[in-house]
């Protein structure tokens, strides 16, 4: 008896594993986002035999230009797709450079145990060997595979699968640019295997969350401010007097401020300024210190800046009390 294929649903938003260039050896002053899903999905064509494909052009940018409305309209129309009961699971195609953001935000609020699988490409598709083709064709797989089920978010990129509350991008240019430095890989793709090393992430995603795509239709500001050398507090102020409600510092170890900030922290009233500390480091963790009680600081533990962002934004905007906080950075 001939097993029934799997139907996958291909989103693409652009980037450059849709971008073209005007030398087949450019990997850098390209344009992503130029090509059109259907011109790229035809040059896989064995995968696209093996199951039922049906795709949509959501937008066409680079990921940079993610803004939070578009990143919610993404989020909406994914959850609406995966709710068809005749779709077995879905691919967004994407930008790198948010990808780990939209990656990590899509985890908290879609309501789905079946597969989502983002890919992107570090080479534009007009580039010799450009990963976009294999890695897309993988994604595929990935997302036919019985064993992605209720994994949350992953990433498909260079033959691993990446959990979305892991997975940080760590090089420009590189094709493995994306790595889960302190977890690793939860899997990787031989041929047209699915090699699975562990059953799901440990933190709570999708369905587990509290968040829901329906509540959402707008994000409050969050900004990140990144300590230096030589700093002298300028982007705390600039956040503070733009009415940011939440603050990321990315400090410069991880566990110490500057005077200059912790003087300026102490004369200013930061009760409705939610202020997450974390470290402007690739990885390791931001563990709860006396800081949290001085200034009323979250930890952000094992969330880098840019996901701690996404993360504070959402309690943010679901109203999760100040004592609560901590709670959520640790468990989500």
């Amino acid at each position: 008896m001939t097993e029934k294929k799997k139907h996958i649903k291909i989103i693409a938003t652009g980037g450059t594993i849709a971008g073209s260039g005007n030398s087949p050896t450019t990997i850098t002053g390209y344009t992503p986002g130029t090509k059109d899903i259907k011109e790229i999905i035809k040059d896989i064509p064995l995968v696209t035999e093996e199951n039922e494909i049906s795709y949509q052009q959501l937008f066409n940018i680079d990921s940079v230009d993610m803004t939070n409305e578009l990143m919610i309209q993404l989020a909406k129309h994914l959850q609406k797709s995966l709710e068809d009961e005749s779709i077995d699971g879905a691919v967004v195609t994407l930008g790198t450079d948010t990808l780990e953001e939209v990656g990590y935000f899509l985890h908290l609020v879609l309501n789905t145990d079946k597969p989502v699988i983002l890919v992107g490409a570090v080479r534009p598709a007009t580039a010799i060997g450009t990963d976009g083709l294999i890695n897309l064709h993988q994604a595929i797989n990935v997302a036919a595979d019985n064993q992605s089920v209720n994994k949350g978010v992953l990433i498909v990129m260079n033959s691993r699968i990446l959990s979305a509350r892991y997975v940080t991008k760590v090089n420009t240019t590189m094709t493995d640019a994306f790595q889960s430095l302190e977890t690793g890989a939860i899997g990787n793709i031989v041929g047209d295997r699915v090699y699975y090393f562990y059953d799901r992430p440990s933190f709570k995603h999708t369905h587990e969350t509290i968040f829901d795509i329906n509540d959402l239709t707008w994000l409050p500001k969050v900004s990140i401010v990144i300590a230096h050398q030589g700093d002298d507090n300028f982007q705390i102020k600039e956040a503070v007097n733009r009415k940011c409600e939440g603050l990321i510092i990315a400090t410069a170890g991880g566990y110490t401020i500057s005077t200059k900030i912790s003087e300026y922290l102490k004369n200013i009233v930061t009760s409705n300024i939610k202020i997450v500390r974390t470290s402007r480091l690739g990885h390791g963790i931001t563990s709860k210190t006396h800081l949290e009680n001085e200034y009323n600081f979250i930890a952000s533990e094992t969330l880098n800046a840019n996901k701690s962002r996404i993360l504070l934004m959402l309690l943010i905007k679901y109203k999760i009390k100040n004592n609560d906080l901590q709670d959520y950075f640790n468990k989500y």
